[in-house]
């Protein structure tokens, strides 16, 4: 049996798990300028944080795939790292949670 790891996409759906924060509202111009600044210098600030956006329902990801997660880390070892990465580029982060998703565009 094939078991596929990471990010799967294609034209038409979207999928993701990340260890993050959830925007689920318009994001504050200040937030929103850093993740477009962030997205921009992705590689040289930290590339394991990702980002995903939903045009519906204006939701906006943060967060750090579960792919990055290490064999011997539990979820809330993995959980306090993904806050100590994502402190670095956004220092408003005050918790984490595991948020999960996809959807379909026809």
């Amino acid at each position: 049996m094939k078991i596929r790891r990471g990010f799967v996409s294609n034209s038409s759906s979207t999928s993701f798990c990340i260890c993050g924060m959830l925007y689920d509202s318009e994001l504050p111009e200040e937030i929103m300028n850093l993740i477009e600044s962030y997205n921009s210098l992705k590689s040289e600030l930290d590339p394991r944080i990702s980002t995903y956006h939903d045009n519906d329902t204006k939701e906006t990801y943060v967060g750090i795939d579960i792919e990055n997660m290490e064999n011997w880390e539990s979820r809330r070892e993995f959980e306090e790292r993904c806050l100590i990465i994502l402190k670095r580029v956004f220092p408003q982060i005050k918790e984490v949670y595991f948020h999960y998703g996809g959807w379909y565009s026809s």
